[in-house]
């Protein structure tokens, strides 16, 4: 898993989060963004996206992502 701090002009703005697990036969990533509560009052972002891989190929079985700006989703 790692985890980074994204900045806009140099002002903390959100973080990121991403990881790739395997689950059998599968690669499982997952990433999520989520902007930081000060910015929250000018932007905000929650963002989440998942998508599977086969091990053996490589090959993607799946995509899902989920976003809300603000109050549109």
């Amino acid at each position: 898993e790692y985890t980074y701090e994204v900045s806009w002009q140099g002002i903390p703005a959100a973080e990121v989060k991403t990881s790739v697990t395997r689950d059998g036969t599968v690669y499982r990533t997952t990433a999520f963004a989520r902007t930081f509560s000060a910015i929250d009052l000018l932007y905000k972002l929650r963002h989440r996206s998942e998508s599977i891989f086969s091990v053996e190929s490589l090959r993607p079985t799946h995509f899902s992502m989920e976003q809300k700006e603000n109050s549109k989703v």
